[in-house]
């Protein structure tokens, strides 16, 4: 017996004011218009103001800088996807629900229409909601009737340059040992090496925007570099706690430093790309977290020598240039 729509209890919360959506649907017009449009409807029946472009987006303007709009304004607070055949293979779905995690919307992926085998679903989903089972419904509910507490999931690395000159071999190979064959990430601690001068910096950048590896190490990626003698190591450090956690850690020392990051990175799927990167002692605060953190080093001369650090719980691996 299917759970009824109409009388799901949410939890007591302030009358919501419908000049501003709070929850966004991402659905594939192909297989999921008619889902998504019943979906609203009895989401506005439960007095939660809903973003759905068939209804919000304005003629005349671009279509995908009113959906980024949409997803980046504050009042946003969960995004819902209707997942499908044709949402999992939609291109533009999956730049929306990567901007919604690194903007630090509460992603809500539920069953659509046509979806049987769930054991192929990635794993960058999250947990599925199955509307016609009692218990995920009311959860479901329960959660967009809430504030989100989501943090951000940042992305910090450059965009590379517009003359930016395409090396496949190199790609290829070192997005083979960040990503396997499925998609997920792969636990190893990868260096890029070689003179200066030959795009290494340039190639992490490429790699970083390439959308199987985003998709991959969906919880963030992040962007630091170093040089031959990094200034302030402790200031670099607690920048990255103050991107992954909002807040300035109150240490005085590399190592507090160091330990205060590993708690930020938890066991995520990170990958941390750490650019220019010289010398062991400097690399070894950002080698920290869980096994599904991934380190991915540039121009790192202690690779050069056969003596690179390694990440708890992974490989190692090199790529020259």
């Amino acid at each position: 017996m299917k759970p009824n729509w109409e009388t799901i209890a949410l939890p007591a919360t302030s009358p919501p004011d419908r000049s501003f959506a709070r929850i966004f649907i991402s659905y594939a017009r192909e297989d999921g218009a008619g889902f998504a449009a019943d979906l609203r409807e009895k989401l506005l029946r439960q007095e939660l103001p809903v973003w759905q472009d068939t209804i919000s987006l304005e003629g005349g303007r671009d279509w995908w800088s009113q959906i980024e709009e949409a997803i980046r304004s504050k009042a946003l607070e969960h995004f819902v996807l209707v997942v499908t055949p044709a949402a999992l293979v939609s291109a533009v779905m999956r730049r929306e629900i990567r901007l919604a995690r690194q903007e630090g919307k509460t992603v809500s992926p539920i069953r659509g229409p046509g979806l049987v085998d769930l054991s192929q679903l990635p794993r960058w989903l999250g947990q599925l909601y199955d509307l016609d089972l009692a218990e995920h419904l009311n959860k479901f509910f329960g959660v967009l009737g809430l504030p989100s507490h989501q943090k951000r999931m940042p992305m910090m690395a450059p965009e590379p340059p517009a003359d930016f000159v395409k090396r496949p071999v190199e790609f290829e190979e070192l997005k083979q040992k960040l990503a396997d064959p499925w998609g997920d990430a792969v636990a190893i601690s990868a260096a890029l090496h070689g003179a200066g001068g030959y795009g290494k910096t340039t190639l992490a950048k490429a790699l970083a925007h390439d959308e199987d590896i985003q998709d991959a190490y969906f919880d963030s990626i992040l962007w630091t570099g170093l040089g031959e003698r990094p200034g302030n190591l402790l200031s670099i450090v607690s920048d990255l706690i103050v991107v992954l956690t909002g807040d300035r850690p109150g240490v005085e020392t590399i190592d507090a430093a160091a330990a205060k990051l590993g708690e930020a990175l938890g066991d995520r799927r990170i990958l941390l790309i750490i650019d220019d990167a010289w010398r062991e002692q400097d690399l070894r605060p950002f080698l920290q977290g869980g096994p599904r953190i991934q380190a991915l080093l540039t121009r790192c001369a202690a690779c050069l020598m056969g003596g690179s650090p390694q990440a708890p719980g992974t490989k190692r691996s090199g790529c020259g240039m």
